[in-house]
């Protein structure tokens, strides 16, 4: 009903993410699961003479049963089990490792962080993330994220067989998988839909990043946050965005040097009208990032937003 300079490119912030989540229900849809694997080597009277291998397919939700997640000041949802991989370790009758557990994040490329990121974001608003994240790089018993997630994840992995009595030798590290151990168990994510819904309402940045390496892998092969924008601004050109002094350059929105426009962001909110981006926007006075804001207004319950703001210097220089 009204609009004020819509067509002028300005800094999105957190705004991104409803282009990555459009892209990514259209590109990979709202029914699509990520799978990571536990790969393990035939025991032997219970042992294992060689490493296991926890392998990444890019879920960003991974997330140990125990792990205090509710102490986070907007805690994930739709998360997904890692205790059912030990689970299945031990299923399969091991009870002993005689090598390591290796964490493989090999489906994304190695930049665990977006260099133009402000001071002070990497490994605290975001980061370090590959496509095995667990706990958001968290170990439990640890206050703060480990700079390789692939480690992180298998550490914390190591820390759940011990709770099931099984005896790890050399600890763990990082590193491709063997395609000659045999996969034992599997654990899915919830459907996109429910994962887009978690990155908006919380306004998830580890997710994000994630999700547009994710349509790196699927789209073009490459499972790189480059891929991930080509990707974004192709399937916007499709359609009919202008893109015009628009540019994207991370998935979250934490680098400042991202721009968009009014116009292109009313543009997929009408176009994803009524579908999975249109449910996971954060609702005012009830959830996510909007819990606490509108709760006086006749809007309280009714308005539905993506919000974004940047604080990093220089900003608050």
């Amino acid at each position: 009903v009204a609009s004020f300079n819509a067509d002028v490119p300005v800094i999105p912030a957190s705004v991104q993410k409803l282009v990555v989540a459009a892209v990514a229900l259209d590109v990979l849809g709202p029914d699509h699961r990520f799978t990571t694997s536990v790969a393990v080597p035939p025991p032997l009277d219970g042992e294992v003479a060689g490493d296991v291998f926890l392998i990444g397919g890019g879920d960003p939700l991974l997330t140990s049963d125990d792990f205090p997640i509710l102490d986070d000041p907007r805690p994930a949802f739709g998360t997904t089990s890692l205790d059912v991989l030990a689970d299945a370790v031990v299923a399969a009758g091991v009870t002993r490792i005689r090598g390591s557990v290796i964490g493989d994040g090999t489906r994304y490329d190695d930049e665990f962080v977006v260099d133009t990121w402000g001071e002070g974001i990497a490994g605290v608003d975001a980061g370090p993330y590959d496509a095995l994240l667990v706990n958001d790089a968290r170990v439990r018993g640890i206050s703060s994220r480990l700079d390789d997630p692939n480690e992180a994840a298998a550490r914390e992995f190591v820390r759940l067989l011990g709770e099931r009595g099984i005896v790890v030798d050399t600890g763990w590290g990082s590193g491709a998988a063997s395609t000659l151990v045999p996969v034992v168990g599997t654990v899915e994510s919830e459907p996109l839909a429910t994962v887009v819904a978690e990155m908006l309402t919380t306004s998830d940045n580890n997710t994000a990043e994630m999700l547009l390496k994710e349509l790196g892998v699927v789209a073009q092969g490459n499972g790189s946050r480059d891929a991930g924008l080509a990707v974004l601004r192709d399937r916007l050109t499709a359609w009919g965005i202008d893109l015009d002094g628009i540019t994207l350059v991370d998935g979250s929105g934490l680098s400042t040097g991202n721009r968009l426009t009014c116009a292109a962001v009313l543009e997929l909110l009408q176009r994803f009208r009524g579908t999975a981006l249109d449910a996971g926007l954060a609702v005012a006075g009830r959830s996510g990032t909007l819990l606490d804001e509108f709760t006086e207004s006749p809007v309280l319950g009714r308005l539905r937003a993506k919000t974004g703001t940047l604080s990093n210097p220089p900003f608050d220089a």
